[in-house]
């Protein structure tokens, strides 16, 4: 489906790069994959509501990653934290997005900075929306939306994912 909005790829949160490289697997070879990950781990979390401790996901690395994709010269790697880094990908538009960050924070900065940059019929996945050791994943997509007023967002969920699909 994303294939067919125009825009580019992206993640947030990669690895291992595991779903990244199934992502660009079937994603379009005429767009552009943009990862973003510290390749360090979780930064702090909030206690108040997240349930994860800093430096988990800790065992990757962006060598490691950067080898799921030396044939792939659609995939840009950027190493360290979002929205920091997102300058490189300030004026582009997105027809997916693929967010797996565990925190409330960095998933509301991600929803946040790709939400206006995404075209109509875009689809934007957030990992972790109804597990337990992610509660704060749920509550930031209902924070952005109360937050911006939406009135109508198509949220399809499952009992670990919520896509939302850009109207």
């Amino acid at each position: 489906h994303a294939n067919a909005v125009s825009g580019q790829f992206a993640q947030v949160g990669v690895y291992q790069g595991g779903s990244a490289k199934l992502i660009a697997s079937v994603k379009s070879k005429t767009k552009k994959f943009y990862l973003f990950d510290t390749f360090t781990g979780l930064p702090t979390p909030n206690p108040k509501i997240d349930d994860l401790h800093k430096g988990k996901f800790s065992d990757t690395n962006l060598r490691q990653v950067k080898k799921l994709f030396t044939n792939d010269s659609t995939v840009k790697i950027i190493s360290g934290f979002f929205p920091k880094l997102a300058s490189v990908i300030i004026k582009e538009k997105f027809a997916f997005v693929y967010v797996d960050v565990d925190l409330y924070k960095s998933n509301y900065d991600a929803l946040n900075f790709f939400y206006n940059r995404m075209l109509p019929g875009s689809i934007i996945i957030f990992d972790d929306y109804g597990w337990r050791y992610c509660r704060g994943i749920k509550k930031s997509i209902h924070d952005f939306i109360k937050k911006q007023n939406i009135k109508e967002m198509p949220i399809i969920t499952t009992k670990y994912q919520c896509v939302i699909i850009k109207s």
